[in-house]
């Protein structure tokens, strides 16, 4: 078992202690240079931006060259002003700030009063010009405004997203996005600063929130800086509403009557969806100019219908003619968000939220009678972060967070077994077993009967300590934004848990008395008991702890070349065992460079070339198995008497027939992207790009016991297994993605467009799959180029 050391939280603590830091991503920027009218540099210049929406001004003065720089701003509407004795006050209005964008604002300064104030008119900037990372802002207001579908789930922001494609279902659980060829959860979520994403995978489906929480979001989908956590996909920041000085709220009301899908099928039951969704929010001051607190409420309540055919219909009502007739299930939850932030002096700010969702999805297959276990996703997170501004050049911030979202299968019924009624029931190596499924008590999907009559559990926990230190120094080649950080994830973990009905007697299965007559009567021809009602059955534990530096250097005003290093140190191990699976090393370079080809910095082109390896809890590696005993009892003449009896003992033991390479290590991606920004008259921008992802080292399994001479198979080597797998790195094929981008915005007081096109070309390079029996027949004959699979890391491929 790997331990985090006090050495290593003391070298942690001090990193904290002493960070000062621009978070990446977390907020916006304005910057610019102050010049007179000669064009002279202009130090001691004040420079402040207000927003209606940021409870207190920010206040910055000019250095010695001139320049000043608004780190970390709140998106928003701001105002910037400048003032120094003895020229007119400057003022420009009408400044959009979006979370994660570097936005260019250069000053010229008259001589005047103060009551001759110089009002600055003209569009707001839009493009990037300090990073070269590929992203798309995304509002919280136009979230809200936009039908994007029934549940209007918080994650819905990627529809936008260029690159992206969704995976939806009609059962009214989240969506699930693929991104640029990368899996399914292999992305990675920041809120407010905090990771509050599940530790069993980062699927948004585990976390929610009313969208009239959201701010604003930005999606990176390429080009991360070496700030970012791990995750191959996209990264989302995410930024929800403060209180301020004043008080302000919504109300929203979502709807989508089930009459609205319709029914097309007569005599039966359609999947249908319903969808009643209020939601509220309010935030303002607790104490004016100190406190401010925002909160948001949802309830969502809604139903999902089953698809049933007459007969199966039919046959329900024949063998339990008591039953109350099976109906849509549902689904519920409350879904709270509650934030508090407070300026503790006018250099530092403390803020803080509490999350809470527990969505309760009902389940039951087309031939139920009674519904099956529920599936409960969602649990509690909370995050407290502190920033502060410590010179005009240095900013610092350090978080914590915690959640324990995760999945729970629940049955809300006691007493009774999972039950499967069957037409027939045949006699093979001594047991019955039952044959075309009728209708199920608690049971599983048409034909596959009640096989374990439990509920599954996964307990998850995941924390994070984040700090990090930037320092803006001019005039030394230039000026740089030096910084450094850590990203700390010391304890993740994963408890499964199985819970069986009726305190281990789980499982009884009958079968019709007379085959063809449902409305005949039943009789047991098969029970099961467990040893335990249940119990744990893993315990794995994993790490991300992780060190970073970088720097944005700009050797004239229009380049700026981003580079940057992450070390990530991933363990994982198996506790329930004692195994240490994994202790690797995960370096990721990130190198970039953005250079605006015009002075009004309207025209940019970028490159750029990361490393970026996938998150720690996407691969749930466990040493072995472990299950619980049991009996199974057949009536074999049906004559009501258990007269066969199969003991099956629990196993506790790590696995023989597979192996873990020691160097396993993190799958990565290695991309490259090129592209051209352009900023149009009217508040409308293009970026255009081409980017090539080369998706290396997945998880494989490879057999490593058979024998081969030539092309001869020629036996085992342990004879006492088949195959024996060992755990490693995929270096024989990889994905590649590459793809040519459009992204279009348009931003008025009345309008926001944004639009995206994406043509893609994906291929599958190299030689032969893991498992292939060609990889040891002929290796080199055949060039897999086709079949590319989904690249999802959870599930090794074979």
């Amino acid at each position: 078992m790997k331990t985090v050391s006090m050495k290593t939280l003391a070298i942690a603590a001090l990193l904290l202690t002493f960070a000062a830091a621009e978070t990446f991503g977390q907020g916006g920027s304005v910057r610019g240079y102050i010049r007179d009218e000669q064009g002279g540099v202009m130090p001691g210049v004040t420079v402040t931006g207000t927003s209606a929406t940021v409870p207190l001004p920010r206040t910055v003065v000019t250095g010695q060259d001139g320049n000043y720089l608004l780190l970390d701003l709140p998106p928003g509407e701001y105002t910037i002003s400048a003032e120094l004795a003895g020229f007119a006050p400057f003022r420009r209005e009408n400044i959009l700030v979006r979370v994660g964008l570097n936005l260019p604002l250069d000053i010229v300064l008259t001589l005047g009063t103060l009551e001759e104030t110089v009002t600055v008119t003209g569009e707001t900037p839009m493009i990037e010009t300090k990073k070269s990372s590929v992203a798309v802002n995304v509002s919280g207001e136009l979230q809200r405004s936009v039908p994007l579908e029934a549940r209007r789930h918080w994650s819905e922001f990627m529809r936008f997203t260029p690159g992206v494609v969704s995976r939806d279902s009609t059962n009214n659980i989240a969506p699930v996005f693929y991104i640029r060829g990368a899996g399914i959860v292999s992305y990675s979520t920041l809120v407010d600063g905090a990771e509050i994403t599940s530790a069993v995978n980062p699927w948004w489906g585990y976390a929610n929130m009313a969208v009239s929480s959201i701010e604003d979001v930005q999606i990176q989908t390429g080009g991360m800086d070496a700030s970012q956590q791990l995750g191959m996909g996209a990264a989302a920041n995410v930024v929800m509403k403060s209180g301020t000085n004043d008080f302000h709220g919504a109300a929203i009301f979502a709807w989508t009557p089930k009459s609205w899908i319709g029914n097309n099928t007569p005599d039966a039951t359609s999947q249908t969806i319903s969808v009643t969704q209020p939601e509220f929010s309010l935030g303002g001051p607790l104490v004016k100019d100190k406190l401010w607190f925002f909160g948001s409420y949802r309830r969502w309540q809604g139903t999902t219908g089953v698809s049933r055919k007459p007969e199966q219909i039919a046959d329900a009502a024949a063998i339990d003619p008591s039953a109350e007739a099976l109906g849509d299930t549902g689904n519920h939850a409350n879904i709270v968000f509650m934030k508090l932030t407070g300026q503790l002096n006018p250099n530092h700010q403390v803020s803080g939220f509490f999350n809470r969702d527990l969505t309760t999805y009902e389940r039951a297959g087309p031939i139920a009678i009674t519904r099956s276990a529920d599936t409960l996703i969602g649990g509690n997170a909370f995050s407290t972060r502190l920033s502060s501004v410590w010179s005009d050049s240095v900013t610092s911030k350090v978080a914590f967070s915690w959640n324990d979202k995760t999945f729970k299968s629940t049955h809300e019924f006691t007493g009774e077994p999972a039950s499967s009624i069957f037409q027939n029931a045949f006699l093979q190596s001594g047991r019955l077993t039952g044959e075309t499924e009728l209708a199920n008590y608690y049971g599983g999907a048409s034909g596959t009967g009640a096989t374990t009559g439990g509920a599954s559990f996964a307990p998850a926990t995941k924390w994070t300590l984040t700090g990090n230190v930037t320092k803006y120094v001019s005039g030394f080649a230039g000026s740089h934004e030096f910084q450094v950080g850590v990203f700390l994830q010391p304890k993740m973990t994963r408890l499964p848990t199985v819970d069986y009905l009726n305190g281990g007697f789980s499982i009884e299965n009958a079968v019709l008395l007379d085959p063809n007559n449902t409305a005949g009567g039943t009789i047991p021809f098969h029970r099961r008991f467990y040893d335990t009602a249940g119990g744990v059955t893993g315990d794995l534990k994993f790490s991300d702890n992780a060190f970073y530096v970088q720097d944005a250097w700009s050797p004239t005003p229009r380049l700026t070349l981003n580079l940057g290093l992450r070390v990530d140190h991933i363990s994982r191990s198996d506790e329930l065992f004692g195994v240490d699976l994994q202790s690797s090393f995960e370096i990721g370079p990130r190198v970039g460079v953005n250079y605006m080809l015009t002075e009004d910095a309207r025209n940019g082109v970028r490159a750029s070339f990361m490393r970026l390896h996938d998150a720690a809890n996407i691969n749930s590696l466990s040493a072995g198995t472990a299950t619980f005993g049991w009996r199974d009892e057949y009536d074999l003449d049906l004559d009501g008497n258990f007269e066969a009896l199969f003991i099956t003992p629990g196993t506790s033991k790590v696995g023989t027939n597979r192996i873990v390479d020691p160097d396993y290590h993190q799958p990565f991606v290695d991309e490259w992207a090129v592209g051209f920004r352009h900023q149009f008259p009217g508040q409308a921008s293009v970026d255009i790009g081409f980017i090539r992802r080369d998706y290396r080292d997945r998880t494989a399994l490879v057999e490593t016991n058979a024998i081969y001479e030539g092309n001869v198979f020629q036996g085992y080597r342990d004879e006492t297994q088949n195959n024996i797998d060992l755990l490693t790195p995929n270096r024989w094929n990889h994905p590649v993605w590459n793809a040519f981008e459009i992204i279009g915005t348009k931003k008025t007081d009345r309008i926001e467009i944004l639009g995206n096109y994406t043509r893609a070309w994906s291929h599958l390079a190299g030689t032969w799959q893991p498992r292939d029996p060609t990889s040891f027949i002929q290796p080199d004959a055949f060039e897999i180029n086709r079949g590319l699979r989904n690249n999802d890391n959870r599930r090794p491929s074979a």
